[in-house]
C-alpha cells in the first residue's frame, strides 16, 4: 500500500480521480453537479494544495495511478475537507490509512462533514470514533 504526500507530477490523476468522486456524490444531492467554471476552481483549489503550509493532501498509489485521496486543513482547529477511494479499491484499509495520516497531521478537534445520505460515510467515520454534534441543511458535522 504506497501513500504520499500530494506532488505536481499527480495533480492531473487527482483531478480526474475528483471527476469520479464528484460523480459518486450526484447520488446524494445536485448540488454535486459541476460547471466547467467550478472544475477549474477545484483544479485551481488542488494545484494551491501543494504549497498551502495549513493543508495537506495524502494520495493512495496502485501501479502508478491514483485510487485514493485524503484532504486536511488546519483552519478553525483541523477538518478533513475530502476522503475518497475509487470504488474497486474500497474496503480494503485504504480509507483508514489515509484517515490515519490526516488525524497524525491534525492532532486536535477534529471534524468531518458528511452528507446525511451517505450511510457508508457515516458508519465509516463512527467506527473511527466521530460523533455526529451537529447538522446543517442536508450535511452532518462530526
Amino acid at each position: 500500500m504506497t501513500i504520499i504526500t500530494l506532488s505536481e507530477k499527480y495533480l492531473d490523476k487527482l483531478i480526474d480521480l475528483n471527476k469520479k468522486n464528484i460523480n459518486f456524490h450526484k447520488k446524494f444531492s445536485d448540488k454535486f453537479v459541476v460547471s466547467e467554471q467550478e472544475e477549474e476552481e477545484i483544479s485551481i483549489f488542488f494545484r494551491d494544495l501543494i504549497s498551502d503550509i495549513d493543508s495537506e493532501c495524502w494520495l493512495y498509489l496502485q501501479n502508478e495511478f491514483v485510487e485514493g485521496f485524503c484532504i486536511a486543513i488546519r483552519r478553525d482547529g483541523g477538518t478533513i475537507a475530502e476522503l475518497f477511494v475509487s470504488e474497486n479499491c474500497r474496503n480494503l484499509g485504504i480509507g483508514t490509512k489515509l484517515l490515519g495520516k490526516a488525524i497524525d497531521w491534525l492532532s486536535t478537534d477534529i471534524k468531518v462533514e458528511v452528507h446525511e445520505k451517505n450511510d457508508v460515510a457515516v458508519r465509516f467515520y463512527e467506527k473511527h470514533g466521530f460523533n455526529i454534534f451537529d447538522k446543517k441543511s442536508d450535511v452532518l458535522i462530526m
